[in-house]
């Protein structure tokens, strides 16, 4: 048992990550892709990397039953899923190009 999961988990969770990457790297090679409107700036993927940091130890601390932040490691979470869905929300969007 490692992180509160046991062996058959973490089995589960390789291989969906796998299939991930594989349907990622075909989809990746069927066509090119562009910015729309513009490619995000410096800022932007600052921003986005200060919120994916604490968004993932709190997905861990959540799913590991660390107990980092006391009884609140759900609200946590659900505060910045929401945050994360707003911060998406504004970002500039990729299109397929053919």
């Amino acid at each position: 048992m490692f992180l509160g999961l046991d062996a058959w988990t973490w089995a589960l969770v390789a291989v969906g990550l796998m299939i991930a990457g594989v349907i990622f790297v075909r989809q990746s090679k069927q066509g090119r892709a562009e910015w729309d409107p513009r490619p995000p700036t410096v800022r932007e993927r600052i921003v986005a990397g200060l919120w994916l940091a604490p968004f993932l130890l709190a997905v861990t601390n959540y799913y590991a039953d660390w107990r980092l932040f006391g009884g609140y490691d759900g609200g946590v979470l659900g505060v910045l899923f929401l945050a994360g869905m707003f911060l998406i929300a504004r970002l500039p969007g990729v299109k397929r190009v053919q």
